[in-house]
């Protein structure tokens, strides 16, 4: 199988964890917490931060997106934008919509999903680096400036200043 046809069987994962997610029944943990005001305003406020990410990533993207974790062939290195805080801006969109939803869902399935997607998300984004790393000679230096999927809450201080 192509690396192609790889990185479609992830993408193919990686919906169905979601699917599973927001539509698996099964026991709701806390009983009718899901109908908590907390509850909801939290679940929708990581809605809307994943909506946000996800179209500032797609936009900076442009031309160059793709679902599939091997890049194009034409696509350039991004490093701006929601990259420069990120290395994989939409992974992490997909993470936080994926975590409001099994909060609110709150049942013991879509909370397994969750931490399957995690698992599968970690996996995609180490194997497209494996690609971006052969193809953008500076890439091994962007990450090492630049986190996965969460950016660093302080900044980092100078390790050479004293």
């Amino acid at each position: 199988m192509s690396d192609r046809g790889r990185g479609r069987l992830l993408v193919g994962a990686q919906f169905l964890l979601l699917g599973l997610i927001g539509f698996a029944p099964g026991y709701r943990f806390g009983g009718s917490m899901r109908d908590s005001g907390w509850l909801v305003a939290l679940s929708a406020s990581l809605l809307f931060c994943s909506a946000i990410v996800l179209a500032f990533s797609f936009a900076h993207l442009g031309p160059a997106l793709t679902a599939n974790p091997v890049p194009k062939v034409d696509a350039p290195l991004q490093t701006g934008g929601a990259y420069s805080y990120v290395r994989h801006p939409i992974y992490t969109s997909v993470l936080t919509f994926g975590f409001g939803v099994a909060i609110y869902r709150g049942t013991l399935i879509s909370l397994i999903a969750f931490l399957a997607l995690v698992l599968l998300l970690n996996f995609k984004a180490r194997w497209e680096e494996r690609f971006l790393s052969a193809k953008h000679e500076g890439y091994s230096s962007y990450v090492k400036r630049v986190p996965r999927f969460f950016p660093h809450l302080r900044p980092r201080r100078n390790m050479n200043a004293r």
